[in-house]
């Protein structure tokens, strides 16, 4: 679902002499950012006359055209697979950080749950026998701590998912 990925396959698949200029724009951009450049073309001579019927240009032209052409093939093709190995990695990365604030959020309603039940154990203790209200306070207070805590943790968890989102290309 990614843009980035779609445009560069949609370029490699319609690339011809009216989008070479757009090809060389990219795939200059792209040879950059790429650790290896293709320095042989598996793209074979057999389609040499068709590109000079195509383009009605001498032989020698259309030669250099298709060689051109081939080479944008090849390096749009790495970039295609670069990009989604890239692409892969930062999904991998999303999900673990989304799992792990996932859990960070379960933890902190455990605990906040766990200073609940304190507090209602201590109010039927001082019902029942006498008030600990200093006790008792320090309880809330903790409590409070973790609901702030729960809320940040909910706000990191959301914030990963967003992020997944992004990398698998639905933002």
């Amino acid at each position: 679902q990614r843009c980035d990925l779609a445009a560069l396959v949609y370029l490699r698949q319609h690339l011809s002499v009216e989008t070479l200029d757009v090809a060389r724009a990219v795939s200059d951009r792209l040879a950059s950012s790429l650790p290896v450049i293709p320095t042989s073309v598996a793209c074979g001579s057999q389609c040499l006359p068709f590109f000079s019927l195509i383009f009605g240009k001498g032989k020698r032209d259309a030669e250099a055209e298709h060689r051109e052409l081939c080479q944008r093939l090849a390096l749009l093709d790495d970039a295609i697979l670069a990009l989604r190995k890239k692409i892969a990695s930062e999904v991998e990365v999303a999900i673990d950080k989304t799992m792990a604030a996932a859990e960070r959020y379960a933890n902190a309603e455990t605990r906040h749950s766990l200073w609940s039940t304190r507090i209602e154990q201590l109010q039927k203790y001082g019902a029942e026998v006498q008030a600990q209200p200093a006790e008792e306070l320090e309880a809330a207070l903790s409590r409070f701590q973790v609901r702030s805590e729960m809320v940040r943790r909910q706000g990191d968890w959301h914030q990963a998912i967003a992020e997944l989102s992004g990398a698998v290309g639905f933002i």
